[in-house]
C-alpha cells in the first residue's frame, strides 16, 4: 500500500521533506476551551437571564427535594457529545511560490453517549472517525486542481484520508501555518460533530427534558443559519474557561468574581450574555464540587453555555428556572468521576470523560498511524 506523502508527492510534484511524526497537541489540561471568545467582544452588564435575583444564586435553596439534582431519573440530560483528535506534523514542503511550509494529520472523532434512565448506563450511541492530512492551498500552496486529484485518490483508499486545506485565503504573516492547519483540522472535527447533532435533531431524540450536552462551547460556527434549531436543546459545558472575560458592572474579570463569590456547591453566577459572528449566548458559571476538596481555586467551576434563539430569549434571556433546572442537572453529572486520572477530574462530567476515554480507545496507535504517512 502506497503511502499518504508518495501520493501527495506523485499527484501534486511539491518537494516534500518528511519528518519523524512530531505530536503538536497539547498536554496542557488547563488550555481554556472557550479561547475563541474575544474579550474585546463581551460588554460588562449585559445580562441574559429575566428577573436576576440576588447574586450569588444557590440552586439548590428552596428545592422540595435537596436530592433532586442528584437524581438521574429526573436530569434533563440523556446524550453527551464530544470530539477528539490527535494530530501530527509530518513533513515540510517548498511551495512554488518558494514558501517553506508544514504538512500535519491526523485523526478525528465525535461521539455521542447516552444514558439510560431506567439504569443508569451509559452506552456508545453514535460514533464518527476520519483520518486527515493538512495541506496549504492557495497562491502560496497547492493549486486547487491537484488538490482535487488527491482528495479522489486518498477517498478511495482502504485507510482513507480526507484533505483538509488551509491558507486557501491566504497565509498572513501574523499567523504561524501550522496554527491555521491545525484550525483547519479542528474545523474538520466540527464538523462531524455537527452530524451528530444533525441525526440527533432529524431524529427527534433531544427535547427539554432529553437535552444533548456538549463537551465545551457551543460555538458552532459552521451550522447554518436556517438550521440554529439544531441547538435549541443542547447545553455546553467547559471544564477549562477565560479567567479574564468582564461581564459584570464593577469591571472585574470573571476569575476574581468566580473565586470571591462561588463558595459553595451549587452557587452559580448570573447568566451574562455575549454575542459571537451574530449569535447570542447565554453563559453562567457553577460550582459542582467542594472548594476544600480542590487544588485550585477556580477547580470545580465549569461554565454552563446555551444558544439564545428565540426572539423572547434575545429580548430579555433565559428565565431563572431554566437556568436552575439545567445547573441542577449538571450537579447530578458528577460522580463517579475519574479522580486522579484526569487533571481535570474535579471540572470533569462523567459521561463526556466516558465518551472522551471511549474514543481514544478507538483511535490507531501512533506508531500504526504514522506508518500510513
Amino acid at each position: 500500500m502506497p503511502r499518504v506523502l508518495d501520493e501527495v508527492r506523485a499527484t501534486t510534484g511539491v518537494r516534500l521533506y518528511p519528518i519523524r511524526g512530531v505530536c503538536v497537541d497539547s498536554d496542557d489540561p488547563h488550555v481554556p476551551q472557550d479561547v475563541r471568545v474575544d474579550p474585546s467582544k463581551v460588554k460588562a452588564g449585559m445580562l441574559a437571564e429575566r428577573d436576576a435575583g440576588p447574586f450569588p444564586v444557590n440552586v439548590t435553596v428552596g428545592e422540595s427535594d435537596p436530592g433532586r439534582g442528584y437524581d438521574r431519573g429526573r436530569s434533563l440530560f440523556e446524550y453527551f457529545l464530544d470530539g477528539t483528535r490527535r494530530t501530527f506534523l509530518v513533513a515540510e514542503l517548498a511551495s512554488s511560490s518558494q514558501r517553506y511550509l508544514p504538512v500535519l494529520a491526523g485523526q478525528i472523532s465525535a461521539a455521542v453517549v447516552s444514558r439510560s434512565r431506567d439504569t443508569g448506563r451509559v452506552h456508545v450511541f453514535r460514533h464518527s472517525a476520519a483520518n486527515v492530512v493538512a495541506l496549504p492551498g492557495g497562491g502560496k500552496g497547492i493549486n486547487q486542481g491537484d488538490l482535487d486529484d488527491l482528495q479522489e485518490k486518498l477517498r478511495r483508499w482502504s485507510r482513507p484520508f480526507e484533505v483538509v486545506v488551509y491558507g486557501d485565503r491566504g497565509i498572513p504573516d501574523s499567523k504561524q501555518p501550522s496554527d491555521l492547519a491545525i484550525a483547519k483540522i479542528n474545523e474538520a472535527m466540527q464538523t462531524l460533530e455537527i452530524g451528530a447533532l444533525e441525526d440527533l435533531t432529524n431524529r427527534n431524540l433531544t427535547s427539554a427534558s432529553t437535552m444533548l450536552v456538549v463537551d465545551g462551547s457551543v460555538q458552532f460556527t459552521r451550522i447554518p443559519i436556517e438550521n440554529r434549531g439544531w441547538l435549541r436543546n443542547v447545553i455546553g459545558v467547559s471544564k477549562t474557561f477565560r479567567t479574564n472575560l468582564v461581564f459584570t458592572r464593577d469591571k472585574r474579570e470573571i476569575g476574581a468574581v468566580l473565586v470571591e463569590t462561588l463558595r459553595n456547591v451549587g452557587d452559580r453566577t448570573h447568566a451574562f450574555r455575549y454575542e459571537f459572528r451574530n449569535n447570542a449566548y447565554a453563559v453562567w458559571y457553577l460550582r459542582i464540587r467542594d472548594r476544600r476538596h480542590t487544588d485550585k481555586p477556580l477547580s470545580g467551576i465549569v461554565k454552563l453555555e446555551r444558544l439564545l434563539l428565540t426572539q423572547d430569549e434575545l429580548e430579555f434571556g433565559l428565565t431563572t428556572d431554566v437556568i436552575n433546572n439545567v445547573s441542577l442537572s449538571t450537579l447530578g453529572e458528577r460522580y463517579v468521576t475519574p479522580f486522579g486520572k484526569d487533571d481535570r477530574w474535579p471540572n470533569h462530567l462523567y459521561p463526556i470523560y466516558l465518551a472522551e476515554r471511549y474514543q481514544r480507545s478507538q483511535l490507531m496507535g501512533e506508531a500504526q498511524f504514522l506508518r500510513l504517512l
